[in-house]
């Protein structure tokens, strides 16, 4: 629909300057003091308002444009305060004010409201039509018939849908564009016009799908009652198909398996039975399937296709999947079992496909690669090129988690699609994104995989990892990977921080004349090749970014967190709901009452009014007072739909009190979960409760750490978490016992942490990471009861140790044949090395598992043997010679010298590390009472200037270095023993140390004192 016409020429415009200077007249100290009452201003606002000089009007202006509540786009959220203060007079000033000053227009809204409400009638028919095809059939050739209605009636609510989602997309465009035109009578009809129509669309989406359950029900009792009829009969074949979802009750799930079984009893075929994200497992033999819900789908002897859609990325073990060819091949009938949404193995043993599974010809077919399951060679094969055509018709999606076999079958499917130019609906490449060749000629993934341009992609959607900023030359390269498509239409970006802006030079005209659409969702911004520049003006872009949930990660710039902030308000004022909000590891703190959170940037976050969901990732188990704690509840409590408040890697108070819990929280019935511990407040008994199963999943599905500094309470609740967890077989992601472990008792029985509890056997953790202290030495025996400890678990598949050194060789012939049995990887994380357990050498990891080791401290310890030292330095020399960048070096007391010429490093162990080329965040050189001298700091300083940073801890340097020091972009900081974490940060213009306290140079005397502290 197009946006109508004014009917009159747009004013001039005079900006947004000239319209804050107008404001500020218009708001006088009353109305001052009641917004900032409104909006709960802290105390240190009212004494700004004593200064003499500034007038309230002025400082309430800047105020609010600090805090995101005007801007040059949007002015509702204060004209929507004034009206809540009984101001509506001020409020309509305000809005002519913005109006004039930016040039705005009026514009009508008419053919909206009118587009809107006609379908409606229509609607209303269709249910209609829908209730009369639910009569009770007496015969199949009746059910025939009304099928055959019944499926007439599906095809004009596919339509009638289709035309109104339309008219609901239009409609949302021309509010995100005009919603601060509007005034608030007419916003509100729109949106309330927008939502009647969007549940009536889907309340006969669900009339339809309740339909087709009430004929597959009657379909069954009918040939119960002739039983002759169940091959004769063909066309009612087609009637349905059978779901179980993970959403459903308990008691809809009981239902339905009751359903299936008297369907199987009495032989009536069952077209598809598809468990949508309900499967949980399968016994050994096959014989039943067991659901998340913890019911049980009997062996079912006339179903004729299986789909097994699982939640996104998971793992299928080769178990799982032969028990569930095993579950199939009780079926008579049986032709196809379809997989989706998940890695599963690359083959087989033999003993898992017995001769009868082979001579049924059942189809195995994996959804997600294109490829079927060959029963006689035990691998997978590519498809023909119709079952080609209906994976790439879904989309396919690059998970990390997934193997590297399951990327090349991926990246085989569609190299074949593109070559015969099958449309690809789409490409999502999750979080396994590593770089783009130049010119973006391939994208290689982590697996180090090379993606080849396609030529029938129309969507590309690339999802980083922990807002990774994103150089122009790069996003360059990606603009040119998309466009390399001969169909493309949407380049979508996430997780990353992209350029504000690029040149216009690398757009050729080419790419202009596809016009590309390139969405940052993480921004809610877009922009299309003939205009580069971001904007946010496009409901449609708002909508999908408030639907991928919006990440504030701690990386990331202020201005992109302001950008973030902006598309959290629009969404926000034009109740575009947010299914969630996470302050990833950037949070500071939060202002009494909840009235904002400050992220560490120093940006303020408001309150958000349409955001489901909140999660606060702290650091390192962060205590957060009870206060604060309460604060937070009232922060989440301002949000009209919010569901859950999830609070990750901190220590929570134990209670609150009575008084701290309004009327109105209690009401709203919000869960508020506790992930490091798998528990939830309750709010009428004022403490922590064990949550049920499905949240204490979500919790060991993000992993369990249990740090040294959080209290014995938190490690009680975190202990009663993995129990219920292993007890109840929920698989635990990993367990990381975070320098808080003390020691193992004999035969693995369990592990005494430092706080002196004990950590039982858990039978269902995948993945166990020990994190000593100080590189600590770890004897034969107790490395042999940590690998009974973990052998315990029925799915471990790694067991990791830091910050340790463990034996040099492993004595294999020690080591029972049920731990070796188990296939479990033995990772000796400090060194980027590992053991399968079947040899007794420690053997240097893949790139990967590099990779992931050089994103945490590679720490050298003097204490360590020299074989560790070998270990680590080989690890880093590999890291260097394959660019993977290392997130930071410690030498701790193993510094011994720097060869002035090479830049090579001397280890007290008598080793050399050599200087490195690859980038590395920091170098940090912990010398105990040694003296360094100026030529030493000058040699490390320029030979590893592709350091970000270079600090020097608990020795003595030169008050100045002689010379002109080229230190690249390295930041040089010396941090003195015993100042209590005191800095001091190298000034290159001057070469002296600079106090990054107070930003003053170090003078004579300050460095005197400086030393002589250290001496004592």
């Amino acid at each position: 629909m197009e946006q109508p016409s004014s009917g009159s020429d747009k004013p001039a415009i005079k900006g947004f300057g000239h319209f804050k200077v107008k404001l500020a007249d218009q708001l006088k100290r009353r109305t001052v003091l009641k917004l900032a009452t409104l909006w709960e201003y802290p105390e240190s606002f009212y004494d700004c308002l004593k200064l003499p000089g500034d007038l309230p009007g002025d400082i309430m202006t800047a105020e609010m444009e600090e805090r995101g509540q005007i801007s040059s786009e949007d002015i509702s959220v204060l004209t929507k305060a004034l009206r809540d203060c009984d101001l509506d007079g001020v409020a309509m000033k305000a809005q002519r004010l913005f109006n004039d000053s930016l040039g705005l227009i009026s514009v009508d809204t008419t053919p909206y409201i009118t587009a809107l409400t006609a379908p409606l009638p229509a609607i209303q028919e269709l249910k209609r039509k829908l209730e009369g095809s639910t009569a009770v059939a007496t015969s199949i050739t009746a059910l025939n018939r009304l099928h055959g209605e019944f499926k007439a009636i599906e095809s004009e609510i596919s339509k009638q849908r289709y035309a109104g989602l339309a008219d609901i997309r239009s409609a949302e465009e021309f509010l995100g564009v005009n919603h601060n035109r509007l005034p608030a009578e007419q916003y509100l009809e729109m949106r309330d016009r927008i939502q009647e129509l969007r549940n009536s669309l889907d309340e006969l989406a669900e009339n339809s799908k309740e339909q087709q359950g009430h004929m597959l029900n009657q379909l069954i009792e009918l040939r119960r009652g002739d039983p002759t009829q169940v091959d004769d009969d063909k066309e009612s074949s087609d009637l349905t198909f059978v779901t179980i979802n993970a959403i459903d009750s308990k008691e809809t799930q009981e239902s339905t398996i009751e359903t299936l079984k008297r369907a199987s009893e009495q032989g009536t075929p069952i077209p598809i039975l598809r468990l949508d994200q309900s499967f949980h497992g399968v016994d050994p033999g096959g014989n039943t399937i067991i659901l998340k819900s913890g019911l049980k789908v009997p062996p079912l002897s006339s179903v004729e296709f299986i789909a097994i859609w699982t939640e996104e990325g998971r793992i299928m073990t080769e178990s799982e999947f032969s028990g569930l060819l095993r579950y199939g091949g009780h079926s008579n009938r049986l032709r196809d079992f379809l997989f989706q949404d998940c890695d599963l193995p690359p083959t087989i043993a033999a003993t898992n496909i017995s001769p009868e599974m082979k001579s049924k010809n059942m189809r195995v077919f994996w959804e997600d690669t294109g490829h079927y399951f060959d029963m006689d060679k035990r691998q997978w094969t590519c498809a023909d090129l119709d079952a080609i055509r209906g994976s790439c018709a879904n989309g396919v999606v690059f998970y990390k988690q997934y193997s590297k076999h399951m990327h090349e079958l991926q990246i085989h499917l569609l190299t074949v699609a593109s070559q015969n130019k099958f449309p690809i609906r789409f490409l999502e490449v999750s979080e396994c994104y590593d770089s783009v060749t130049t010119d973006g000629r391939s994208i290689i993934l982590q697996s180090r995989l090379s993606l080849p341009p396609l030529t029938s992609v129309k969507m590309i959607n690339i999802e980083m990892e922990n807002g990774r900023k994103v150089p122009e030359e790069e996003y360059v390269h990606l603009l040119n990977y998309a466009n390399r498509s001969d169909v493309i239409e949407e380049l979508r970006l996430q997780g990353c921080e992209l350029p504000h802006t690029i040149e216009e030079t690398h757009i050729s005209p080419a790419m202009k004349s596809k016009n590309m659409r390139v969405s940052w969702l993480d921004t809610g911004l877009y922009c299309d090749m003939n205009n580069l520049q971001w904007r946010l003006d496009d409901s449609d872009t708002i909508r999908d970014s408030a639907n991928s949930g919006v990440v504030f990660y701690k990386q990331c710039s202020k201005h992109m967190h302001k950008l973030q902030s902006r598309l959290l308000t629009v969404a926000s004022q034009n109740e575009v709901p947010i299914e969630y909000l996470l302050v990833k590891e950037c949070y500071s703190n939060v202002a009494p009452d909840g009235g904002s959170i400050t992220l560490q940037s120093g940006l303020y976050l408001p309150p958000i009014t349409s955001v489901k969901m909140i999660n606060i990732v702290m650091e390192n188990g962060r205590k957060v007072p009870r206060e604060e704690f309460v604060h937070l509840l009232n922060y989440a409590h301002r949000s009209d739909v919010i569901e859950e408040l999830r609070f990750d890697d901190c220590e929570l108070p134990p209670t609150v009190a009575a008084t701290d819990i309004s009327p109105e929280m209690k009401s709203k019935n919000v869960k508020v979960f506790w992930l490091d511990t798998g528990h939830y407040f309750d709010m009428s008994k004022l403490q922590w409760t064990c949550a049920d199963l499905d949240t204490i999943r979500k919790s060991c599905d993000s992993g369990v750490v249990i740090y040294k500094q959080c209290s014995q309470h938190m490690h009680e609740l975190q202990i009663h978490l993995l129990t219920v967890a292993s007890q109840s077989q929920v698989p635990i992601k990993f367990l990381r016992v975070s320098k808080c472990y003390q020691t193992v008792l004999p035969h693995g029985a369990s592990i005494v942490l430092q706080s002196g509890l004990t950590l039982p056997p858990l039978t269902s953790v995948k993945m166990i990471n020990i994190e000593m202290e100080n590189g600590r030495k770890v004897p034969e025996d107790e490395f042999s009861q940590l690998l009974n400890y973990a052998r315990q678990s029925d799915v471990i598949e790694e067991l990791g140790f830091q910050h340790c050194e463990l034996p040099p060789t492993i004595a294999v012939t020690n080591i029972p044949p049920k731990i070796k049995s188990k296939k479990m990887k033995v990772s000796w994380m400090s060194t980027g090395h590992h053991s399968d357990l079947q040899s007794a050498k420690w053997m240097l990891d893949d790139l990967k598992a590099i990779r992931e080791y050089c994103d945490c401290d590679v720490t050298i310890y003097k204490r360590c043997g020299r074989h560790m030292h070998e270990l680590q330095i080989r690890l880093l020399a590999v890291a260097s010679q394959n660019k993977i960048p290392i997130a930071r070096i410690g030498l701790i007391n193993s510094y011994r010298d720097v060869d002035e010429t090479t830049g090579s490093i001397g280890l007290e162990s008598g080793l050399i590390l050599p200087r490195l080329t690859t980038p590395v965040g920091e170098l940090g050189i912990f010398a105990k009472g040694r003296k360094l001298t100026a030529m030493e700091i000058t040699s490390l300083v320029e030979k590893w200037n592709h350091c970000s940073k270079i600090s020097f801890h608990w020795c003595f340097l030169p008050r100045s270095l002689p010379g002109r020091l080229t230190a690249g972009n390295s930041t040089v900081e010396w941090y003195p023993e015993g100042l209590d974490e005191q800095g001091y940060v190298l000034d290159p213009s001057s070469e002296l140390w600079m106090n990054t306290t107070t930003q003053t140079s170090l003078t004579e005397l300050g460095y005197q004192q400086v030393v002589c502290r250290s001496e004592f």
